[in-house]
């Protein structure tokens, strides 16, 4: 159970300050253990400007330690009497009963001691109409033999279709709540996310570790949050959507994501390539993505492929 007085909610912001002061009053209603803001944007933001709550603690980095690293700066500073936290986006946010509905339907399972992850559906938020959406943004991460991973649904109408409450391969990072003592275990008491991921498959990482460790990840499916990520029409991900979709990111983006990708999958080759049929669908498809990057991106491909080269040579 996630009870609201052992529960530490961390947010890791970059120059999205504004919009976490229109969402950070849903959090603030349900008063859990501490909120702890983490920001990585290049000025201070003046906290007065937030709604005034007493364990509401606000960090300036200096520098951008991206998502993963401002998570784990987080991380180091939750209390001692926190049994679970939550990482989440400034435009993610939920209802002041949203765990409440989670310990109802996580309070079914026989045995959840192995649950170190847990997450709901999450639907797109439209901030330029303040308006609630229907649209799938994720509901819970599925990752293929190939190693490829997405956001299940995401694009979608959500017409219950993802609503069974579930073991999923992962949680979106947007929104996700970890077991402090389970986190601990699995990456020797000291971060949440592996740092070198700076932005970009950390949750998948992190969500590969937890399986790998023998823990998983709960998804609740008819327990609902919104995430202002990417508004857009329905798509049913043609090649030109696929297309549209990658000119929109920024070189570095575009990179960080690629590289971020290729080490996942080499850091987790153990246990991603269970048979002949995973290796050969990993090739196929990592094949396509350099022919297709060669003749239309040679540029991201060098990028990409050299800064996958210091991750892996990294410590």
């Amino acid at each position: 159970m996630i009870k609201s007085y052992e529960l530490s909610i961390i947010y890791v912001i970059y120059n999205d300050f504004e919009i976490l002061k229109r969402t950070i009053g849903s959090t603030i209603s349900m008063k859990p253990l501490e909120i702890i803001i983490i920001d990585n944007s290049p000025e201070v933001n003046d906290v007065t400007l937030l709604p005034e709550w007493e364990s509401l603690k606000y960090f300036h980095t200096g520098e951008n330690l991206g998502y993963a690293g401002g998570a784990n700066f987080g991380f180091k500073l939750i209390s001692h009497n926190s049994k679970w936290v939550t990482i989440m986006n400034a435009d993610a946010f939920f209802e002041a009963d949203y765990y409440m509905k989670i310990n109802k339907n996580i309070g079914n399972i026989p045995s959840n001691d192995t649950i170190g992850a847990i997450g709901s559906k999450l639907l797109k938020y439209d901030f330029e109409k303040m308006k609630k959406t229907l649209i799938i943004d994720s509901a819970g991460i599925k990752i293929f033999p190939s190693g490829r991973a997405i956001d299940r649904g995401q694009h979608e109408k959500d017409t219950g279709q993802y609503n069974k409450n579930e073991i999923a391969d992962g949680i979106c990072g947007a929104l996700v709540s970890y077991n402090v003592d389970i986190i601990k275990k699995v990456n020797n008491g000291s971060y949440i996310f592996d740092n070198k991921f700076h932005a970009y498959k950390e949750d998948i990482d992190i969500a590969i570790s937890l399986k790998k460790n023998g823990y998983d990840s709960f998804y609740v499916g008819d327990v609902v949050a919104f995430h202002g990520r990417g508004m857009g029409k329905i798509k049913k991900w043609p090649i030109n959507s696929y297309l549209k979709e990658v000119k929109k990111q920024s070189p570095y983006l575009k990179v960080l994501s690629r590289s971020n990708h290729w080490y996942m999958i080499f850091k987790h080759r153990d246990f991603i390539f269970k048979d002949q049929l995973s290796i050969y669908k990993f090739s196929i498809r990592t094949m396509s993505e350099i022919i297709f990057l060669l003749f239309l991106d040679y540029k991201i491909l060098k990028k990409s492929f050299l800064r996958f080269l210091e991750l892996v040579n990294s410590r």
